[in-house]
């Protein structure tokens, strides 16, 4: 197996992992969300050999959800107005939301 497809491979299953118990991975909301942007513009590189402007990414499937570009954290802070944000709740919409985007056919390693 490749380096490329053994990272590939790890941010996957640490997805999968993070998931299924987000408190254990992520210290607050916006965290759960940052990492996920730096995981996917790290495997981005990795598929894309540093490729400027790669297909199917992150921010562009936060884009085609209606979200523009702002994170997802936002904008469900926003929708709560004033009242404070249940984290489980929270935790609970985001995992759903990360999953839509790891199926929903992001670029695939080339190699």
């Amino acid at each position: 197996m490749s380096v490329t497809n053994k990272v590939l491979e790890f941010i996957d299953e640490y997805y999968r992992n993070a998931v299924q118990r987000p408190r254990m991975y992520f210290s607050s909301l916006e965290s759960f969300e940052d990492i996920v942007i730096v995981l996917e513009r790290l495997r981005d590189m990795v598929i894309n050999n540093e490729s400027k402007h790669p297909s199917g990414t992150y921010p562009d499937f936060l884009e085609s959800s209606g979200f523009g570009s702002a994170s997802f954290t936002i904008r469900y802070k926003e929708g709560c107005e004033k009242e404070s944000v249940d984290e489980d709740k929270f935790y609970k919409a985001y995992s759903e939301f990360l999953m839509e985007y790891l199926n929903s056919g992001r670029e695939k390693s080339n190699q």
